[in-house]
């Protein structure tokens, strides 16, 4: 069974005696399912770009043409690369 970074802790809820910690391990296993479906539909999409725009190379600039995506102001990526301008120039 893989490992699972364990979410509740006694102080963000309350346990009723008997009542355990079902409820939470539920809600925790959900979150924990919803995200690692939407890392899935991710992944997905970007497959999906690539195969459906050959020409790209990086995933950088395949989604600002494709899924619109603009850097934010506190994106500080290039700031490791000084003179760059572009993550395509990397």
């Amino acid at each position: 069974m893989p490992f699972l970074p364990r979410l509740a802790t006694a102080a963000s809820c309350s346990v009723r005696p008997g009542g355990g910690w079902k409820r939470p391990a539920s809600r925790n296993a959900v979150r924990i399912l919803i995200a690692e479906a939407e890392t899935q539909q991710y992944i997905a999409d970007r497959t999906d770009a690539f195969r459906a725009h050959p020409g790209f190379e990086r995933l950088a600039s395949l989604e600002e043409a494709v899924f619109h995506y603009q850097q934010d102001a506190t994106d500080n990526e290039l700031d490791e690369f000084p003179g760059t301008t572009s993550l395509d120039e990397l």
